[in-house]
């Protein structure tokens, strides 16, 4: 039958945004046919917000409800802070500034071992992959719409990325955001993780920051916002004699038992 649309678009919060309604043709059954499309013009946000699309179809005494979650970025381009270095790996020279008191987000080569990680969560039964997502309480998470796990607005940053896996040696620390581990393989796997070294500090981050997307885009900055403000939150402390030790040394699995385990895993 032929039939009305009416839809409404706002923010999680119930912010209201703009509503709309328009009429449709008959659809035959059994048949997938176009009824709307809509035009949303957004106003200016200088913060990034969580959005829902609720959209209502009533025909022949009957209404149809559905839901969609939308997530909004504002645009923004990387801005150079002399404080502030983003690396894809930790150097004699990057742990320097640290150590004197700047700040560093460390996009790769981690002085830790490391895997590959994807969106989605592993396959029952088995080992690789990871179990779900925990957003643990921290300060960038004021900025980066999220309900305590990671949706759809996380699929392009964990496309590709890669966690910190914590070992014996390293600083106990809770991550930012921390994959679960499947039962075959229990440790703890962190995409974002915030230490205290020397002076400055040191976020470690596995996110995919080389795909072109508001969102990442946008986690970038916070991150490096954070950053730059100086106003951090606790973090444990990654001794800096201990991480110029690892510099140079290729982390493998069998390097994390080795130093699990006590020893050390020669260089590269």
């Amino acid at each position: 039958a032929a039939g009305r649309l009416q839809w409404t678009f706002e923010k999680t919060d119930g912010t209201f945004i703009v509503e709309g309604n328009s009429d449709f043709e008959n659809v035959q059954p059994g048949t997938l046919q176009d009824v709307a499309q809509l035009d949303i013009a957004l106003p200016p946000w200088t913060d990034a917000a969580a959005c829902i699309l609720r959209v209502t179809a009533s025909f022949n005494g009957t209404q149809l409800e559905n839901e969609w979650k939308f997530w909004v970025f504002p645009k923004v381009e990387d801005a150079e802070n002399e404080n502030v270095l983003c690396a894809s790996e930790l150097t004699g020279e990057t742990l320097e500034h640290v150590a004197e008191g700047g700040a560093l987000l460390l996009t790769g080569g981690f002085p830790a071992c490391s895997e590959t990680e994807v969106f989605r969560t592993c396959t029952s039964g088995r080992s690789l992959g990871h179990a779900g997502t925990v957003v643990h309480n921290h300060p960038i998470w004021r900025r980066f719409p999220q309900e305590g796990f990671a949706d759809w607005q996380f699929y392009p940053l964990m496309t590709k990325s890669h966690s910190l896996v914590q070992d014996a040696q390293m600083p106990v620390f809770t991550p930012i955001l921390e994959l679960i581990p499947c039962f075959k393989r229990i440790r703890r796997k962190s995409l974002i993780a915030e230490f205290s070294v020397g002076k400055g500090r040191m976020i470690v981050c596995g996110f995919n920051f080389q795909k072109d997307d508001p969102a990442v885009r946008w986690m970038k900055h916070v991150l490096t916002e954070y950053l730059s403000g100086g106003n951090y939150t606790s973090a444990p402390i990654w001794d800096v004699k201990e991480l110029r030790s690892r510099l140079g040394i290729v982390f493998t699995e069998r390097a994390r038992r080795l130093i699990d385990a006590g020893g050390r895993p020669v260089e590269s």
